[in-house]
C-alpha cells in the first residue's frame, strides 16, 4: 500500500484529526457553559498529538 497516496492520508489523517477536533471543541463548548468538559477536551488534544505524531513517523 501506498502510504503517500491521497486515499491513506484522508483515511488516516484527516478524518480522525477532524474526530480529534470535534473532541476538543465540546469540550471547550462544556467548559464555557460550566459543565464538566476539560477531559473531553484533554482527550481531544490526546488524539490529536497522536495522530501528529503518526504522520511525522510515516513520513520522515
Amino acid at each position: 500500500m501506498d502510504t503517500k497516496a491521497p486515499e491513506f492520508i484522508y483515511i488516516a489523517f484527516v478524518l480522525p484529526s477532524l474526530f480529534a477536533l470535534t473532541f476538543m471543541f465540546e469540550g471547550l463548548y462544556k467548559m464555557v457553559h460550566q459543565e464538566d468538559g476539560f477531559f473531553i477536551f484533554i482527550v481531544g488534544i490526546v488524539f490529536l498529538v497522536i495522530i501528529a505524531l503518526a504522520y511525522l513517523f510515516l513520513f520522515k
